[in-house]
């Protein structure tokens, strides 16, 4: 918000409690909806999300590509194990294709689409 010049803040708090709506620009619309101060016109508020959502991408490839994002626990282990089993393997996330990119990029190279059968992200859907 901050770097669109806009005085909001969420708190850690604020944060969960949007995460029971999934996708990040599903976020962002709730919370707009419920600002007084947001922009009226849907254009102009379906604009600021989509600008709001992309530098928010662009931060999180940043930070993952640092090394600051990683998988989970026993994610690694699990994945060689089912691949060394013949299982498998799919992504369905609510996140976008570029934040997938990113973490999956960064943690099995560029190549990491073919360890997978299928890939669905959240623009998928």
């Amino acid at each position: 918000f901050e770097a669109h010049g806009l005085p909001w803040r969420w708190s850690v708090e604020d944060y969960r409690r949007l995460l029971q709506i999934t996708g990040g620009r599903e976020r962002l619309r709730h919370d707009l909806a419920a600002r007084p101060d947001a922009p009226a016109g849907e254009d102009e508020r379906e604009a600021l999300i989509a600008s709001l959502h992309a530098e928010k991408n662009r931060r999180y490839a940043r930070i993952v590509e640092q090394g600051g994002i990683g998988l989970r626990p026993g994610v690694r282990r699990l994945m060689r194990e089912a691949l060394a089993a013949h299982i498998r393997l799919a992504i369905a996330t609510t996140t976008s294709r570029s934040n997938a990119d990113a973490l999956l990029a960064k943690q099995f190279g560029p190549g990491w689409p073919g360890l997978f059968a299928a890939v669905v992200c959240g623009e998928d859907a």
